[in-house]
């Protein structure tokens, strides 16, 4: 380790209540951040965590006269003599910052609390703002080499054989339970807008006509304005959307659960399942065969493309908000 010289010694005595770290280290070459922490503990060049009345005056001054306006942590930091996470930690701690914030009252009002496209909206932000003013780590264009992928892909898998069977069972039980709270159902958050939806020819999103509900294709929004009429002349009880998912106990990867579409409770008070499907991928195909294996007592049954058109031809035009053709 290089000793250090009295004028290097120096500068941190004359700078360290005005700059960081970071910066000290930047004026002394080939001196590290740590090194330059490490020293000024030694030389006693610490910065004391009580606060005095004159800086939390300052401290008050300066959010409240940013009127809305970006505050210049960097430049309020320098004049306090301290960290910037320091005083953004002492500006939470009075109440004048809310760690938790998302954006102001003004976005607030323009998605009228619709989270999911406030987030979107949030999304596309920082994208903007990353693009104009550059990654904050200077991370903007980076990517992971193959080998890091390798590498991380093996941990995953050496990682998930390690775990007992109730531990996996129970992180999936909850991932899905996620969906359902965050999202009102238990689809992937890229079915929310329709922008990474693999079924070309659905639409994804909420029905007025339906309660306000999400539904993730057309064909399953028809389907359900189908079981209203039937509800309407007394063919069955009720129905809700996605009521319930169905586990596969002991599969380790691959389909571990299943959620039917529709849960339709008929004029005897029985209960069956409707999955609706206009066309059969490897993963749907895998789901039913594991629901006759592992719930065979359960009344599902599909509703595939030549009965949608069935239906489509004799009542689509009869029933109201009918999405495409009749």
């Amino acid at each position: 380790m290089r000793k250090w010289k009295r004028g290097e010694e120096a500068v941190l005595r004359r700078f360290w209540t005005e700059c960081t770290h970071r910066e000290l280290s930047e004026m002394l070459p080939g001196r590290t951040v740590n090194a330059v922490r490490h020293r000024c503990n030694a030389l006693g060049l610490t910065r004391s965590d009580e606060w005095t009345e004159e800086q939390v005056a300052m401290l008050r001054s300066w959010y409240e006269a940013r009127d809305g306006k970006p505050l210049q942590l960097d430049d309020l930091a320098r004049k306090l003599g301290r960290h910037k996470t320091n005083v953004s930690r002492k500006a939470r701690s009075l109440g004048l910052s809310n760690r938790r914030r998302t954006t102001g009252r003004k976005d607030r009002r323009k998605f009228k609390g619709d989270e999911r496209a406030l987030r979107k909206h949030l999304s596309e932000r920082q994208k903007k703002a990353i693009r104009r003013d550059g990654h904050p780590r200077g991370m903007l264009g980076k990517k992971k080499s193959p080998e890091s992928v390798a590498r991380s892909a093996k941990g995953s898998r050496e990682w998930r054989a390690r775990q007992p069977q109730d531990r996996l069972d129970e992180m999936s039980r909850r991932a899905v339970e996620t969906k359902i709270e965050r999202y009102g159902s238990a689809a992937p958050p890229g079915f929310m807008d329709g922008s990474s939806n693999p079924y070309s020819r659905t639409k994804a999103g909420r029905r007025a006509d339906l309660g306000d509900r999400f539904f993730r294709s057309r064909w399953e929004a028809n389907y359900a304005r189908f079981l209203n009429l039937l509800v309407e002349q007394g063919d069955v009880l009720r129905w809700e959307y996605e009521a319930d998912t169905f586990w596969f106990d002991g599969i380790k990867r691959g389909v571990r659960s299943y959620t039917p579409d529709f849960k339709v409770w008929d004029r005897d008070g029985s209960v069956y399942y409707v999955e609706v499907k206009g066309w059969m991928d490897a993963k749907s195909k895998t789901k039913l065969k594991r629901m006759k294996k592992y719930h065979p007592d359960v009344d599902l049954r599909l509703f595939g493309e030549k009965a949608y058109r069935e239906l489509a031809r004799k009542l689509g035009a009869a029933i109201p908000g009918w999405e495409g053709r009749c």
